[in-house]
């Protein structure tokens, strides 16, 4: 028996790491290499989209609910948050012209609302 294979023995898929349960597929001829990288990546980038989505979205309906945007000024902070992300290259940069812009700093603000309780 091989390394591999003792490795793996006895253990139920779900006992193994991301990295053996790969192993495993690409071994047995389930998936390619090729394939498998194509679905880690289309699966990571499902998520990151999923991520934004959430987070704009919560940005939104705050910004519905506490000031009253509706939904053509609320296009118009999608597309000018778009801008923003394509103008600036790093997230570094989009920090440093929040703080110069508006004195708001995002690490700062979420130890704010951790220790006040919101």
């Amino acid at each position: 028996m091989s390394n591999k294979k003792h490795r793996y023995a006895g253990k139920r898929p779900h006992e193994l790491t991301m990295a053996e349960r790969a192993d495993r597929i690409v071994r047995t001829g389930e998936i390619t290499i090729k394939d498998l990288r194509a679905n880690y990546e289309r699966g990571r980038a499902d998520g990151i989209a999923w991520g934004y989505d959430a987070a704009y979205g919560s940005l939104m309906i705050a910004l519905h609910n506490e000031f009253g945007f509706g939904r053509e000024r609320l296009a118009r902070l999608a597309m000018a948050t778009a801008d923003v992300q394509i103008n600036y290259l790093t997230n570094d940069e989009v920090y440093r012209q929040l703080v110069a812009e508006t004195g708001l700093d995002l690490p700062t603000m979420r130890t704010y609302i951790d220790n006040a309780g919101l």
